[in-house]
């Protein structure tokens, strides 16, 4: 391994081009930490860590000879989960990949971000990733902390301005829960168990609160001064139903899968994490739709 002069554990993170890879790699800088990586299949996309002096390398997990010599001297890798999820098995493929590339270079811990009880969300088509993800992960033998992460609040900016426009919320989710979480409570969290992490152990990592559609849809009207109806519909109307109010057909599926794992029961999940780990309270959706209330009320996304 390669410690810097001030010991620091040498820490890679794989995905650094996208938002919480780069999130990561920032806060790693702001608390102190220098002795990182940054990499991606696409390094170009990386040239601002490049011109601010950060060392950056290709790493495409579907080139498993790529990864020889990105991980060359790494001790804890962060895995974030690949956004293959078109081809069955690609992504799970892809991560064991990885996976066995860090045992190979002797890498002693690897972060990894998966989702909540992957292995009972069957409404979730890529959840057996993550199951098989994590089964690597144990059999590796190596160290690892598994973050299972709950839904981005970022992914309500994908249908709720559409909601709030129409002034209505068709769902299959019931009466369930689901506990969104910012992505800046998760990159914290993430970059806490690079530092931290040790042995083997898995993080639920929730929101400030479990809500059901109807308080999310509470607190949404209040803000932004709108009222929403919530209306349960038939599984075998919801797709017509979000089309008529303006949801785009490619993220429908989406909303659907995850009102069917809410109804579940699935992402009903609280905990203090955020707060044990960061010293701070995670973001609440109400400050989350204030933080972004021009993008909610303009059908833009971050």
């Amino acid at each position: 391994m390669e410690p810097n002069q001030n010991g620091q554990p040498k820490i890679l993170v794989a995905g650094a081009s996208g938002h919480l890879g780069r999130r990561v790699l920032e806060i790693l800088s702001e608390l102190g930490h220098t002795n990182f990586v940054g990499a991606s299949r696409t390094p170009s996309k990386l040239q601002a860590f490049t011109d601010a002096g950060i060392e950056t390398r290709r790493a495409d997990f579907d080139e498993p000879e790529s990864l020889r010599s990105a991980f060359e001297g790494i001790e804890r890798l962060l895995l974030i989960s690949t956004d293959e999820l078109h081809t069955p098995g690609a992504r799970a493929r892809q991560h064991i990949n990885a996976i066995n590339a860090a045992k190979a270079a002797g890498i002693k811990h690897i972060v990894y971000t998966s989702m909540p009880k992957p292995e009972h969300a069957t409404a979730i088509p890529f959840a057996p990733d993550h199951v098989a993800t994590e089964e690597a992960l144990k059999a590796s033998g190596i160290e690892f902390t598994s973050l299972r992460v709950s839904w981005y609040a970022e992914n309500l900016l994908g249908f709720l301005p559409q909601i709030i426009a129409a002034g209505k919320w068709p769902n299959v989710a019931g009466n369930g829960r689901i506990a969104y979480v910012a992505r800046e409570d998760v990159a914290q969290v993430t970059a806490s168990a690079l530092l931290k992490a040790h042995g083997k152990a898995y993080w639920d990592i929730t929101g400030a609160e479990s809500l059901t559609v109807q308080q999310i849809s509470t607190i949404a009207s209040e803000l932004f001064e709108k009222h929403i109806d919530v209306v349960q519909v038939d599984d075998s109307e919801i797709a017509e139903e979000l089309a008529s109010i303006g949801i785009q057909p490619n993220f429908a599926p989406t909303v659907i899968m995850t009102d069917m794992n809410t109804r579940a029961g699935n992402f009903d999940m609280h905990n203090d994490l955020i707060r044990q780990v960061t010293g701070r309270d995670p973001v609440t959706l109400k400050i989350f739709f204030t933080k972004h209330r021009n993008l909610f009320l303009t059908d833009q996304k971050l």
